[in-house]
């Protein structure tokens, strides 16, 4: 399995993610010097494919760390909630600082051990990639957990306050529809986060099966960390 790109100076086949031809030196894809967030951000939505070619293209990774933790901390928020949940023996807010920061840096390390795997096993496919390339896609294809922190979470501490951490008493105690609609919502945007995974892992791979079946082992342990964490805490 490959994903070259073939010179049209020359016809010498270069990996995917080249400017320029590595035999003959000649143009073989427009060059993209940074990502710009805004735009990329609202073209995973719209235009996914074309999003992750342009982060992967893309000379500098700027934003890659800001966004990373953007997601992270997204990520610890979701645990919290789902540990409330799932795991009513285990209060993550008696620590909520330290836990938070935990689960954060967790996460983040969890992206970047994700990447390596990635490069790996496209490695054992034949296909070239570059391990920022790779941290890049995996990361910007969680826009839609940025999209619930920026628009969704506001409105659940508007509405909720330290509610929809603590539990004390539950935010479906406390406004019922409106607490199920707000956790809709996010589930549909981590539903489609998982599609996006696929999308990206596409671009790179350009094999649907592969693609698929790497989303879900990254999904399984980047959504399935708030079953464990919990426990290694208490």
């Amino acid at each position: 399995m490959k994903n070259n790109i073939i010179c049209p100076n020359c016809n010498h086949e270069n990996p995917s993610y080249r400017f320029v031809c590595l035999n003959c030196k000649a143009y073989i894809r427009e060059r993209v010097f940074n990502i710009d967030f805004w735009k990329t951000f609202w073209q995973t939505f719209d235009s996914p494919t074309k999003a992750f070619a342009d982060v992967i293209f893309a000379e500098h990774k700027n934003y890659l760390s800001f966004i990373l933790f953007l997601v992270s901390f997204k990520l610890s928020i979701n645990t919290f909630v789902l540990s409330n949940l799932f795991n009513k023996n285990v209060d993550l807010t008696e620590n909520i600082v330290v836990n938070m920061f935990f689960l954060t840096i967790t996460f983040f390390v969890i992206f970047i051990i994700g990447a390596f795997l990635l490069k790996f096993m496209l490695k054992l496919l034949n296909v070239n990639s570059r391990f920022k390339d790779d941290l890049a896609i995996l990361t910007y294809s969680q826009s839609p957990l940025l999209f619930s922190l920026f628009f969704i979470f506001p409105v659940q501490l508007g509405v909720f306050g330290i509610h929809w951490f603590i539990f004390n008493p539950s935010p479906f105690m406390l406004k019922n529809t409106i607490a199920y609609a707000l956790c809709g919502i996010d589930l549909i945007l981590i539903l489609w986060g998982f599609f996006q995974t696929v999308t990206a892992n596409f671009v790179q791979i350009r094999s649907i099966f592969v693609s698929i079946l790497s989303a879900i082992i990254f999904y399984i342990v980047l959504n399935g960390l708030f079953l464990i964490f919990p426990f290694i805490q208490s």
